[in-house]
């Protein structure tokens, strides 16, 4: 026999029981549901940052690049654009080398930076057309040039790494070392330190990727 009292609570009880019961579920279906999510919401999270970062690090890189490029860098490129595979190899052994006569100012500029240019006019006086840079000089060319190259490589690094957006990369130096293709291709060849084992892969890497001029693939553009 029931009891008023089991009479009176039994229906509140039960329905309590089932409200329970109902929450019990809940919780064990939501919360595996707020983990999936709170996962995904920090997976996105890091990614944003991690573009972010990837963004800054190229924006970092081209103007550390832009800042770089100074007048002797310029020069001593130029200089490199007008002479001829002997010529460049004798500068990256650091030994004498002749040039035209009509280049005495580029050499000037190019030299003086370094040198008095007083004493430069005196010295490199064209002969029959030919001016004579002695072994001194060509030492200073070729640390231009090293410098130049080391600096483009390490910069160019992070494009072959993916650490910094490559589509940011290709834009700012696809144009800038498409002008100077021939010439770095030259430069790096010549390099008597690359004979066995080349100094700069990643220069002769971009600029392969610059000969197959397609567009960046939409998986490697963000």
């Amino acid at each position: 026999m029931l009891s008023i009292e089991g009479l009176f609570y039994s229906p509140i009880t039960a329905r309590a029981a089932r409200i329970d019961m109902t929450l019990d579920i809940a919780l064990k279906i939501a919360t595996p549901l707020v983990g999936t999510l709170g996962f995904a919401f920090t997976v996105y999270t890091l990614y944003k940052n991690h573009e972010r970062a990837r963004r800054e690090l190229a924006v970092r890189l081209m103007i550390e690049w832009s800042n770089s490029y100074d007048a002797t860098t310029k020069y001593s490129m130029r200089l490199a654009g007008v002479l001829d595979e002997d010529q460049i190899t004798s500068i990256w052994n650091r030994s004498e080398f002749q040039v035209d006569g009509k280049y005495l100012a580029l050499l000037i500029d190019l030299l003086g930076d370094r040198f008095d240019k007083d004493a430069l006019r005196s010295e490199l006086v064209p002969k029959d057309g030919r001016i004579r840079v002695g072994a001194q000089y060509a030492e200073y060319v070729e640390y231009q040039w090293t410098r130049y190259l080391n600096r483009l490589e390490s910069t160019l690094a992070a494009w072959s790494c993916h650490v910094a957006r490559e589509d940011m990369m290709e834009g700012q130096f696809k144009k800038l070392l498409k002008l100077r293709e021939g010439l770095l291709e030259k430069l790096t060849r010549l390099d008597p330190a690359s004979v066995n084992d080349p100094c700069h892969p990643t220069i002769a890497d971009f600029l392969a990727r610059i000969k197959q001029n397609k567009p960046l693939p939409a998986s490697r553009r963000f």
